[in-house]
């Protein structure tokens, strides 16, 4: 098998397509209350796990009939029997150290990935992560050498699907000169309402709505053999071995992709999705700059501008007029092209007393050119006829402007 993708190994959606889709819909306002009313037995929950803390075999009980009620069912097969000090366990949901601690009598250590006050309630057990590696390690080891209960260990640092690959364990578990016993552990919720147990980018808050809003969400626990480590085997082969053995148990492949490649993938997506957001922006303004409606502001302003241009050529024409046919032609010479051309029918303004003594200073040959024609029977003299006609208010029209503008 050639590499995996990394984006294989996380599901991207929460709800499936099409038909698929529709049971979850019909189901919603059940899932909805449901969710409200687990909620507040969460609550009962966590008041029994920390007054049992000091009894936990009686806490193990009281904890899984109320997930239960929660909709968390656990299940388990040990037959090889936990043996070893350090436990190392796949991570497919927010949930997974405490499905196997209903099982399996052992510690959580808190690694940062929830409050101080949820981890303490929820029985994790604070070896000072926040101190750093080193410290952390050491406060671990003490701890292991003991011999007292296990420590349940998390070397993929982040969820995935679980249905695809490993990402690569982290080396702490593997550090504490102990041998590791994996846990395998799986989850599943009903066909019918298959929503995904976490997604890419998901919080631990949406995941835990999930939980509470489908009717149950079975984990089944599977101990396997410890493995040992060889006398002549390093640190590195030893973890790929351990991650092998899981691997294979879970019918899955091993990655060398780490937490913080997940990081970098997450932040990778969304910086493509926010690109695309501003590419379609983009097109969006193109296209509305290319056909824009003549009646939007920013429209008008500029055709406004367009026709205090004609209107400087064209002083007798509306400017009505002139808008109207810009709004279609977008360009002062067409619309100029028409007006002379006879295409646009208007009814003259009468000329203010400045731009008629402005119309004065041009030369009486091209006013005088505008009289009143007579049509011929002939269509080609008509045809001549009316490009002389033409030509003689282009040239009015250019007269007027230049003696506006002192430009004679």
């Amino acid at each position: 098998m050639g590499p995996v993708d990394i984006s294989k190994l996380f599901c991207r959606r929460r709800f499936p397509k099409g038909i698929a889709l529709v049971p979850i819909l019909v189901y919603f306002p059940i899932g909805l209350v449901l969710a409200i009313l687990r909620v507040f037995i969460s609550f009962t929950a966590v008041i029994a796990a920390f007054l049992l803390r000091s009894l936990p075999a009686l806490q193990r009980v009281v904890l899984r009939v109320l997930l239960s009620v929660l909709g968390i069912v656990v299940t388990s097969d040990c037959t090889n029997k936990i043996s070893s000090q350090v436990l190392v366990t796949n991570h497919i949901t927010i949930l997974d150290e405490i499905a196997i601690s209903l099982v399996v009598h052992c510690v959580k250590p808190w690694r940062n990935s929830i409050s101080n006050t949820t981890s303490w309630l929820l029985g994790y057990t604070d070896f000072k992560y926040e101190t750093g590696k080193q410290a952390f390690l050491e406060n671990l080891k003490k701890y292991v050498a003991g011999k007292e209960l296990p420590v349940l260990c998390v070397p993929e640092g982040a969820i995935t699907s679980g249905q695809t690959a490993l990402l690569k364990f982290a080396d702490w578990p593997f550090l504490l000169e102990e041998d590791v016993q994996p846990i395998a552990i799986t989850a599943s919720r009903p066909a019918i309402f298959n929503v995904t147990l976490s997604t890419l980018d998901s919080s631990w808050t949406s995941d835990l709505f999930w939980f509470l809003f489908v009717p149950y969400t079975h984990f089944h626990i599977k101990s396997l053999k410890v493995v040992e480590k060889g006398e002549d085997e390093s640190t590195d082969q030893y973890i790929q071995r351990v991650q092998g053995v899981l691997a294979e148990q879970l019918n899955i492949s091993t990655t060398q992709y780490t937490a913080a490649d997940k990081s970098q993938l997450i932040k990778k997506l969304y910086l493509e999705e926010q690109q695309r957001h501003r590419d379609a922006e983009i097109r969006l303004r193109r296209s509305q700059t290319r056909s824009p409606s003549p009646y939007s502001p920013a429209t008008r302003s500029h055709i406004e501008l367009l026709a205090d241009r004609v209107k400087e050529v064209l002083p007798h024409v509306p400017t009505a007029v002139i808008k109207k046919d810009l709004g279609v032609t977008r360009d002062v010479d067409a619309t100029i092209t028409n007006i002379l051309e006879g295409k646009i029918e208007f009814t003259p303004e009468d000329l203010n007393p400045v731009k008629k003594d402005t119309i004065e200073k041009v030369p009486s040959k091209s006013l005088l050119n505008q009289k009143k024609q007579t049509f011929s029977k002939n269509s080609k003299e008509r045809q001549k006829s009316f490009e002389e006609r033409k030509q003689e208010m282009i040239e009015a029209a250019r007269q007027r402007y230049m003696a506006k503008h002192g430009m004679m």
